[in-house]
């Protein structure tokens, strides 16, 4: 039988006319933000709600400044958004990878080092640590001498006190399984 399609000398070249409007962006990209944004929203809604009734009941101050709240919890929101995205996107993939390669190319004193070292590092990173410090100095010593030397004279063995726990929880759980 006879070829019907016979294979072209020079390749076809293909354009598309398709007109970039703000609508059609907003028809591709408006769906999947949407959904991500009613994530955040169902996630901080109820922390919302408990502090909206904190407010009304225990502090009896009623809703002061409703909008500066909103505008506060739209941003907060939209912060997670873009935050939680961006953990996906970037630094999922790579856990998943090194998950993944990590256990089939090392030892168990290499995977408990390497869960150690990502734990103390992940508490020294943490920002509550830093703003715990500032805070210590108004914390009067007559009143709490314990707490004003942790926060103040020994910040240092706290932070690697808490480092060193966070750090081994990973290695005590993967050891009790």
């Amino acid at each position: 039988m006879a070829e019907t399609n016979p294979v072209p000398d020079q390749p076809v070249a293909v354009t598309y006319q398709v007109k970039i409007t703000p609508r059609l962006i907003l028809a591709i990209v408006g769906p999947y933000v949407g959904e991500k944004f009613m994530e955040q929203v169902k996630a901080l809604g109820p922390v919302a709600v408990f502090l909206f009734l904190f407010q009304i009941a225990v502090l009896r101050s009623g809703v002061v400044h409703a909008t500066t709240v909103t505008l506060g919890l739209t941003s907060v929101v939209l912060g997670l958004m873009f935050f939680i995205e961006g953990l996906r996107l970037g630094v999922m993939p790579l856990g998943e990878n090194i998950g993944a390669t990590l256990p089939a190319k090392a030892k168990l004193a290499i995977i408990l080092g390497v869960a150690f070292m990502l734990g103390t590092v992940a508490t020294f990173a943490e920002p509550a640590v830093a703003t715990l410090t500032i805070l210590g100095g108004s914390i009067p010593y007559a009143k709490a001498p314990l707490l004003f030397d942790f926060l103040n004279q020994r910040t240092t063995m706290v932070l690697f006190l808490a480092a060193a726990g966070v750090a081994s929880e990973p290695c005590r759980a993967s050891t009790a399984s």
